[in-house]
């Protein structure tokens, strides 16, 4: 498990932070598994790319949604907010970047 430390500074409101967590579960050509989880939450995440750029499927929730880079946080948290809470979007976002820091996609 990889720890990562998010931070939120939402306008207007106080800021917070939590730790959250990911692990590799599956790597194969372009796509990815992760184990993604924070603040009582948990998501198997694929992760790959394709001709336009990367996405991201949580199929338990059936969320899909395309990504920018993968370590544009605030792109991702964006994509991700309108789908899923965003607690959880946020944690995903941060994870994200940090497995683009440590491994390849």
């Amino acid at each position: 498990m990889h720890e990562v430390r998010i931070s939120c500074n939402k306008e207007g409101k106080t800021s917070e932070s939590w730790t959250g967590s990911w692990d590799l579960l599956k790597k194969k050509d372009d796509k990815v598994e992760l184990l993604i989880q924070g603040r009582g939450s948990e998501f198997f995440v694929i992760l790959g790319k394709y001709t336009y750029g990367n996405y991201l499927c949580i199929p338990s929730v059936q969320v899909g949604c395309g990504l920018a880079a993968l370590n544009d946080t605030f792109w991702n948290y964006e994509q991700l907010s309108q789908l899923i809470n965003e607690t959880d979007a946020m944690t995903i976002a941060h994870a994200i970047r940090d497995f683009a820091t440590k491994e390849c996609l």
